[in-house]
């Protein structure tokens, strides 16, 4: 869990949309 969590906290720092979408698609 903590891998996807990291990558997570990278996109954040790059853009936050893409983040949720991530997050949405992992929630899918």
């Amino acid at each position: 869990l903590e891998n996807w969590y990291y990558k997570i906290l990278i996109l954040l720092a790059g853009n936050v949309e893409n983040a949720k979408v991530a997050v949405d698609a992992l929630s899918i």
